[in-house]
Order: structure tokens, then sequence, then C-alpha cells
């Protein structure tokens, strides 16, 4: 997916925020999504000033959905929501 993303929100698969582990720390993150087959990965691209570095494989995707500018990826672990940076 071309473009860059900010992480708007992070659930579990019944829709409760994930705030277990590094998930918070991941929530306005901006990135890139590579997506090929069923394998995501979240390329963080930090912003002036930030730190925030590095490369997310998550779990495999099992659904993509595209609604009103938001984009949410299904895994078998989570659900991701994103929205496109201008």
């Amino acid at each position: 997916m071309k473009g860059l993303f900010e992480i708007i929100g992070i659930t579990d698969k019944e829709n409760n925020k994930r705030l277990d582990g590094r998930y918070p720390l991941r929530i306005n993150r901006r990135c890139k999504l590579h997506i090929v087959d069923s394998k995501v990965t979240i390329e963080y691209v930090p912003r002036d000033g930030e730190d925030y570095r590095g490369i997310l494989n998550v779990s495999k995707m099992q659904q993509l959905e595209v609604s009103d500018g938001i984009y949410v990826i299904k895994t078998m672990n989570s659900i991701y929501y994103f929205k496109q940076c201008d």
C-alpha cells in the first residue's frame, strides 16, 4: 500500500482495546504498510523528534476492509485501524 498511515487503534478479536505489551505505544505512530499475500509488515516512519523506529511483522492477515478512509486489518490475534496521512 502506498503512502503513509497512522495507527489509530488496536483491538483484540472481540473489539477490546489492546492494552497489553507494547500495543499502547504503537497508537498514533506513523508507518508504511507492506502487504504481500496475507503477510503484513508495519514499517515505522518517525516524525521529527520521534525515535520510534523499526519493523513489525503482525500475525497472518485474515481480512482487509476500507471504509470512509479508515483501513482495518484483521489478523489472527488483533485488529489494526489505520488512517492515511496527508
